[in-house]
């Protein structure tokens, strides 16, 4: 088995180049090879990726299959008055910008005037 890994420096690079190395990736790809990418910025490889492991300070914090991921995983999006209702569904990941909080809820929940 072989392995490839990208930079961290993933997101510095120009949008066109990047997508030419994706496609040069899907290419490039067979079941033989593992190519590992670091990136905070999975909306641009998501749908190049079968599986994804997340790392927090050295410890492995999700590792599934994309499918289960989004299966499992949703972010909401609220008015600020409403952080309270979306912070009863113990989110994983909470962040605040512009008059709205948006996180990473476990699950479907129903929340008026939510954005998912």
């Amino acid at each position: 088995m072989s392995f490839y890994l990208t930079s961290p420096l993933w997101v510095w690079i120009l949008f066109s180049v990047k997508n030419s190395m994706i496609c040069c990736l899907v290419n490039f790809y067979d079941e033989s090879k593992t190519v590992i990418i670091s990136t905070h910025q999975v909306a641009e490889v998501e749908n190049i990726l079968q599986d994804v492991i997340f790392i927090d300070k050295g410890s492995i914090i999700v590792n599934e299959s994309v499918d289960a991921l989004k299966d499992r995983w949703h972010i909401y999006e609220v008015p600020q008055d409403q952080e309270e209702t979306l912070m009863q569904y113990n989110p994983k990941v909470v962040t605040k910008t512009l008059g709205h909080v948006r996180a990473l809820v476990e699950g479907k929940v129903d929340i008026s005037d939510s954005k998912k």
